[in-house]
């Protein structure tokens, strides 16, 4: 297939601008999950944050942990999600996640890092991510391949989305500069 021939493709521009949309979806979910996070997480930690060394701080915040532990395996009993957590690199692989699953695991991991249980965002985002690109699949009744792209599609705009929000949207351009030595 040429170039010109792939660019008139009717399935291939679909496919574009589906991707869009899952972008679109991915961002609004980055910024719902981060500012829920970030709003939970100041209640109830306190405006300080100060991270708790060994043998610090109060009971209280052993009582967060425990409470937020509780929490996180009751969900995942009531959910019946069983095994291990998702791997978002084995999804991009797979190529297709239950929206429902995703939607449950990345409440599990918003518990969790409110309650001071994890490394970050990134593996519960990637996982609503794929997620939605499977459930925009599904309702536009794509095909195998369709699923995998939009999968692949929605695990690509979180880190995008992370990446942005993180850091600013002109991150990119100061590192460039910094690294030319402008």
């Amino acid at each position: 297939m040429t170039t010109t021939t792939f660019a008139r493709d009717a399935g291939f521009g679909r496919l574009v601008l589906l991707s869009a949309l899952v972008g679109a979806f991915s961002a609004i979910g980055v910024l719902v999950f981060l500012g829920v996070e970030s709003l939970m997480h100041t209640f109830i930690w306190g405006e300080e944050q100060t991270p708790l060394g060994w043998f610090s701080g109060s009971l209280t915040a052993v009582a967060i942990v425990v409470v937020a532990s509780f929490l996180v395996g009751w969900l995942r009993k009531i959910w019946q999600l069983e095994g291990v957590d998702p791997n978002f690199v084995d999804e991009m692989i797979e190529g297709e996640v239950r929206p429902q699953h995703a939607a449950r695991f990345a409440a599990i991991g918003m518990v969790s890092m409110i309650g001071g249980g994890s490394a970050g965002p990134e593996a519960p985002l990637g996982t609503l991510g794929a997620g939605i690109g499977t459930g925009v699949s599904e309702k536009v009744g794509g095909d195998q391949e369709m699923t995998k792209d939009l999968t692949f599609a929605g695990i690509s705009s979180v880190f995008g989305g992370l990446a942005t929000t993180l850091r600013g949207p002109d991150h990119g351009s100061r590192s460039a500069s910094r690294a030319l030595g402008l």
